[in-house]
């Protein structure tokens, strides 16, 4: 690489990777976009604005047609990368084309209203396999954004690292030349990251990959020979200390803020559980004012409101909030001033991203106290970090749903919404021990079969056949107690374990269950013809294996069957 280049042609970087952005003159925050060049999946990383866009597809289309990019890589939502998306959006003629990005990220750019999908990096595992091209997307949250993410391509030992490492240089400097670059990035991190243990924990991940180029998205490239000595300082940077406080110039209390901020970041690094954090977040503000209790109070976007507070672990209930929280939600839009009422501070929380109100933090002081500017500039600089906890906890809140959702999907049958036989041989070895240690009076297992189910299908149709099953599933399971469980074994055969209190109780459950399939309505689909079920009851033996009783089950339905269907037999 010649460090002598022309900006208004593209450059070769290293292998099949290029340099495709444009510098504005004047602009000490030159933005760069790169492109992988490979073949008709090749991938532009962080597009560029309007103002830029014109000069990179040029520069794009002396390398390869621009019909060849599949991937466009949007490491976060700002303008100066995403503002070119419409552009592209006409321009793309692909229909596999994809933008890929953080989830957090794509909440805002789904107001671009593109036609071109969007995927996020956390669906696809976190890489892409582009032909013979792997990329591992790096996430690195908080910097600069909750969302934020690096790419590393395996191949080239190359970093995409977005606004990590990026810097402000005077004039065209697509190179760092040696160590002093660190000031242009010590100008551009201190303002712009939260923390520096945020920046060390990222750079910590960083630090394992095995690197030979960082490709900015500011400021200048960095090689081989300067990484070390440049991850390494980072480590150490203290950002975000300018903006400590708005008024006070006495050193020692700027420390002493230091200090608290520093802890306050510490707690929200190295503590995963939000009831923990919470509770070490309180215990650094009372270092500073006197407060007792620490709660949060959410607006939802269906315009409810959550309350998470110690009593309920901070996981949130529904929570109407007084006059004085809705009167400051009310002037959020135009304000987000601290409100001290009585002995009780309310704090408004913004959005990262948006920068509008979503929250508040209710800190309950021990005695009253009076405001002045000095201790608003201290509770404003709270308000940031608070926010980070918070917006951390609903994040954890929202994958853990995603989590129970996908969950769900695994253990339950997608036509009946019964649950499979994955859950159940994961269940009943635990239900049956609690039977043979005596927690539980009695288990009984209810085999049933759907009468002559094969003719339904073969008379009116899988589609009507689907029906049966779905609706006969609804009533079994309208028949059954809390802690009864309803599976579909398979076909038109499903299994109950009834937790019983006595013999009788499973015999009414099955003649009920029974009875009930009977009288379901299907003149709809299949005129007068009625559905009807069989089934073999078999109470299970202390320490029988779950083989045993489903021999059993399974022997007495045979047997219902033998004697003429539509009936429940019960094991001896």
């Amino acid at each position: 690489m010649n460090d002598v280049i022309n900006s208004d042609k593209p450059l070769k970087l290293t292998d099949n990777i290029w340099w495709v952005g444009h510098f504005i003159e004047g602009d000490s925050f030159q933005c760069h976009s790169y492109l992988i060049e490979n073949g008709t999946e090749s991938i532009l990383f962080d597009p560029g604005s309007r103002l830029t866009f014109s000069r990179t597809f040029s520069k794009v289309e002396q390398i390869i047609p621009f019909s060849h990019i599949k991937y466009f890589v949007v490491h976060h939502q700002d303008p100066d990368i995403t503002g070119a998306l419409d552009i592209i959006d006409e321009l793309n003629s692909r229909e596999d084309a994809l933008i890929i990005s953080h989830w957090r990220a794509m909440a805002l750019l789904k107001h671009l209203n593109l036609k071109m999908p969007m995927v996020c990096v956390e669906s696809m595992d976190w890489t892409l396999k582009a032909g013979e091209r792997e990329l591992e997307f790096v996430f690195t949250p908080y910097l600069h954004f909750p969302g934020a993410f690096c790419t590393y391509d395996k191949t080239t030992g190359s970093l995409f690292s977005s606004d990590l490492m990026g810097g402000f240089t005077d004039g065209f400097s697509l190179f760092a030349k040696d160590e002093t670059y660190l000031e242009s990035i010590k100008m551009f991190h201190e303002h712009y990251m939260p923390s520096r243990e945020i920046l060390a924990f990222a750079v910590d991940k960083i630090q394992k990959l095995p690197l030979k180029f960082i490709f900015p998205q500011h400021g200048s490239i960095i090689r081989e020979d300067l990484i070390p000595f440049i991850l390494e300082q980072l480590k150490n940077m203290d950002c975000g200390l300018y903006l400590l406080t708005q008024t006070s110039t006495d050193i020692k209390k700027l420390s002493m803020l230091n200090r608290f901020m520093n802890d306050f970041m510490q707690t929200l690094v190295f503590h995963r559980y939000f009831d923990t954090t919470a509770r070490e977040l309180l215990n650094h503000i009372s270092r500073i004012i006197p407060a007792e209790s620490l709660k949060f109070i959410i607006h939802k976007e269906d315009d409810s409101w959550s309350l998470l507070q110690e009593q309920n672990r901070f996981e949130g209930v529904d929570h109407k909030p007084d006059e004085t929280i809705l009167k400051a939600f009310a002037g959020s839009s135009t304000s987000s001033e601290i409100v001290f009422d009585k002995d009780r501070v309310i704090l408004p929380l913004k959005e990262s991203d948006t920068q509008k109100v979503f929250a508040f933090a209710l800190i309950r002081l021990s005695r009253a106290m009076e405001m002045d500017s000095e201790l608003n500039s201290i509770l404003q600089n709270i308000a940031d970090p608070l926010c980070i906890a918070l917006e951390r906890e609903l994040m954890q809140q929202q994958i853990d749903a995603e989590k129970q959702s996908f969950y769900e999907l695994s253990i339950k049958d997608t036509l009946t919404g019964l649950y499979n036989r994955t859950y159940m041989n994961e269940t009943l070895p635990r239900i049956f021990s609690h039977h043979d240690r005596g927690l539980l009076k009695g288990i009984a297992l209810l085999m049933m079969d759907l009468d002559h189910f094969k003719s339904v299908n073969d008379t009116f149709g899988h589609n009507v056949g689907d029906v049966v099953l779905k609706k006969a599933a609804h009533t079994i399971v309208s028949h059954l107690r809390e802690g009864d469980i309803a599976v579909r074994v398979g076909g038109e055969e499903f299994a109950v374990f009834l937790i019983l209190d006595d013999s009788k109780s499973a015999e009414a459950t099955a003649e009920r269950i029974r009875a009930a399939v009977e009288a379901i309505d299907f003149s709809e689909h299949m005129g007068d013809k009625k559905q009807t079920i069989s089934g073999g009851l078999a109470l299970r033996q202390m320490n029988e294996s779950v083989e045993d009783i489903f021999s059993r089950a399974d022997a007495c339905l045979y047997k219902a069957k033998k004697e003429g269907r539509n009936r429940i037999t019960r094991c001896e």
